[in-house]
């Protein structure tokens, strides 16, 4: 779940032993914080150079800030990264993967987020946004199958916890470079949505990716699209924060449905 708060902020941005201070809107993510996750992340630090040398990046310096809970690293020819760049790449690398660089021990996927993009300064493609949000909304109220979105109401879906529901982005947020809004589906619901979303996105691209301990993979290696895929941005993602408190911890529990189901 990315819960928001927008901001207008001067921030440092660390580039090896320099730094600028860059005025911008500053996008901040609340994600539960703890010394143990640091401690874990200045350890990782450590190894992480020699691992993501084998690993998915050109890395050749990787680092955890103080104070901060990023990786930060180089890639072959000189360019900073941070959080899930480091870990992924475009490029090929020179030494051949092991089988731990990326090897996840996940069980079975019973949660999943839709997002779905459109060009935010066009009024169309938002409109069509709007569209695919109410039918939505109207499938849930009539009981169809259940997922979670901005505009779900107690009265629509009630017990929901309205209150950590994401909003209808109109600007580029987090990982994702354009208008966007998050939906949150159960596996209940999943052959039901996958069905709506096929039949009524329209000329909209739709990003679908699990909810999984891996927010880079789940974003990379399993993400899935309906339309024309979009380039994320994966600084703001983090493989080593995962679990209840992490990025994308199950969500909506009070629902009782997805990781929370009885019986899971």
């Amino acid at each position: 779940r990315w819960e928001l708060q927008l901001l207008q902020s001067f921030t440092s941005v660390q580039y090896g032993e320099g730094s600028a201070a860059l005025p911008h809107s500053l996008l901040l993510y609340r994600v539960r914080d703890s010394q143990a996750m640091r401690t874990s992340a200045f350890l990782l630090g450590a190894a992480m150079a020699s691992l993501l040398s084998n690993c998915t990046t050109t890395t050749v310096a990787t680092t955890v800030g103080p104070g901060d809970d990023a990786v930060h690293c180089t890639n072959g020819v000189g360019d900073a990264a941070t959080g899930g760049l480091c870990y992924s790449t475009t490029q090929s690398v020179t030494t051949p993967l092991q089988a731990a660089d990326n090897t996840f021990g996940d069980g079975e996927i019973k949660e999943w987020h839709f997002h779905v993009y459109w060009f935010q300064t066009n009024d169309e493609q938002r409109a069509a946004a709007k569209r695919i949000q109410s039918e939505l909304l109207e499938a849930v109220a009539n009981k169809e199958f259940v997922v979670v979105l901005n505009g779900v109401t107690d009265e629509i879906l009630p017990g929901v916890n309205t209150s950590v529901i994401p909003l209808f982005n109109e600007a580029p947020i987090g990982p994702h470079p354009c208008g966007s809004y998050e939906v949150w589906c159960p596996a209940e619901s999943l052959p039901q949505a996958l069905s709506f979303f096929m039949r009524r996105r329209g000329e909209l691209s739709i990003l679908l990716h699990p909810l999984t301990e891996h927010p880079i993979q789940d974003h990379t290696g399993r993400a899935m699209w309906m339309g024309t895929p979009y380039k994320l941005d994966l600084t703001c993602l983090s493989e080593y924060s995962p679990g209840p408190d992490g990025e994308d911890a199950p969500q909506y529990p009070e629902l009782g449905l997805g990781y929370t189901a009885a019986g899971h």
